[in-house]
């Protein structure tokens, strides 16, 4: 197989809420809307002086059967501060089999001459609209403002 990959958009937000905690599990429920939601960690550190959380996920949806886009959330959340910092990185990885022969090679030449720049227009879309999507999420989930940065 042959792999590659596009960054389509990365984007950092700062969300303020007393409980950038629960902040964060909405916006890891509301992602199920988008995709299959695969968890990477979900940690609440309470000791010492302050109190942390990390949620991390990834919303992989497929595009077809070679290519897939993967939007991922890394979220840092500190209470002492109330705040809550969100990264956004949306990918486009395509796995293409390399098989010699020339039915593969056609096939492959077809896939990148023509279907892979629509997929790429429609994965750019699909991002730019999921990252406003959240944007709008975390201005009305309760108790969090959120700030561009």
């Amino acid at each position: 197989m042959e792999h590659f990959s596009e960054s389509l958009l990365r984007q950092s937000l700062t969300a303020r809420s007393a409980d950038p905690y629960s902040v964060a599990h909405a916006l890891l429920h509301w992602a199920a809307r988008f995709g299959r939601v695969i968890e990477r960690e979900n940690r609440l550190l309470t000791t010492g002086p302050r109190t942390s959380a990390t949620v991390k996920f990834y919303i992989e949806r497929n595009l077809d059967k070679f290519t897939h886009l993967h939007a991922a959330f890394d979220m840092a959340g500190d209470m002492a501060t109330a705040t809550l910092s969100v990264t956004f990185e949306a990918t486009l990885e395509c796995s293409l089999p390399t098989a010699h022969g020339i039915a593969t090679s056609a096939f492959r030449d077809v896939y990148l001459a023509r279907i892979w720049p629509a997929h790429l227009r429609l994965a750019r879309d699909t991002a730019k609209n999921l990252l406003e999507s959240m944007r709008q999420q975390l201005a009305t989930t309760p108790g969090a403002r959120s700030t561009i940065s």
